[in-house]
């Protein structure tokens, strides 16, 4: 990656193909991506890979580096070693991406995050100003409940810039008390055109 400093889009399919171990690890990919300073875009598919804390820490360490990002794709269907300290690492990253306008996020399956994962996502939304596209696949997380709910509406909430959201909590802990947290959050968001919360 080195060899490509003003690449601005990245796409990396390793469905399946992700490990913990040697060059196929998201380390590797964390320390190319602290490279690509002029990176805008980057969509990433890890379906059903071996992706562990470790690794979500050094991506989310990786994309720190990257300020200028405006689009994020993340896929980390039925990665089942993923917990919560990893992906509070990858929200940590979230923070610092000012021009972030799309953010598509799929831990669908990832049956060991909690509501701390949420939380923790929803606090870092909230300095994102100019996001105007959030799709959040959260199905059979059954860690999730409602609890993490009012944190995540607390996130979009001053999202004044959002357009469209979509939260698919389907097979969750999340009864309509949390739904309602979600739609209680959008009310005041103006340019909001498109919203989705199931179940």
């Amino acid at each position: 990656m080195s060899r490509f400093p003003h690449l601005n889009l990245l796409i990396a399919n390793r469905s399946g193909k992700i490990t913990g171990e040697g060059r196929n690890n998201l380390g590797y990919l964390g320390e190319g991506l602290k490279r690509l300073s002029s990176l805008r875009s980057i969509n990433l598919n890890f379906e059903s890979c071996n992706v562990t804390n470790k690794g979500l820490i050094n991506l989310g360490k990786g994309l720190q580096r990257l300020d200028s990002l405006r689009f994020i794709t993340m896929n980390f269907y039925k990665c089942n070693n993923i917990k919560d300290e990893g992906l509070s690492c990858l929200s940590e990253s979230l923070k610092r991406f000012n021009s972030l306008e799309y953010l598509y996020l799929s831990l669908n399956s990832c049956d060991k995050i909690t509501d701390e994962s949420v939380r923790n996502l929803g606090h870092s939304l909230k300095n994102l100003g100019v996001l105007n596209f959030i799709y959040l696949e959260l199905c059979s997380c059954r860690g999730i409940t409602d609890e993490s709910m009012s944190s995540l509406g607390e996130g979009i909430k001053p999202l004044n810039s959002l357009k469209s959201l979509t939260v698919n909590l389907w097979s969750c802990s999340v009864t309509r008390m949390g739904t309602d947290f979600l739609k209680e959050a959008v009310k005041e968001l103006k340019l909001l055109k498109s919203f989705h919360v199931s179940p």
